[in-house]
């Protein structure tokens, strides 16, 4: 008998290993998800900055237009 209970205690502990190894599978995978969408948003907003860097840059962002009325007026 102490032999069946050690099998179903071993078996047991496997069964719950598995299921960890299941959730943390899981939380990997949605992870991996995460960390590229952050990634294209990274790129993008490096691209955006350098876009406009360049803009600044070549004079067509500057600040010439102080004297310029908006639209409403």
């Amino acid at each position: 008998m102490p032999e069946e209970e050690n099998e179903d205690n071993l078996a047991s502990k496997i069964q719950e290993l598995e299921e960890h190894l299941t959730f943390l599978d899981d939380h990997i995978t949605k992870q991996d998800k995460e960390i590229m969408n952050l990634q294209k948003k990274l790129e993008k907003s490096i691209t955006e900055l350098k876009e406009l860097r360049e803009h600044f840059q070549s004079g067509t962002l500057s600040s010439d237009r102080h004297d310029e009325k908006p639209p409403h007026y």
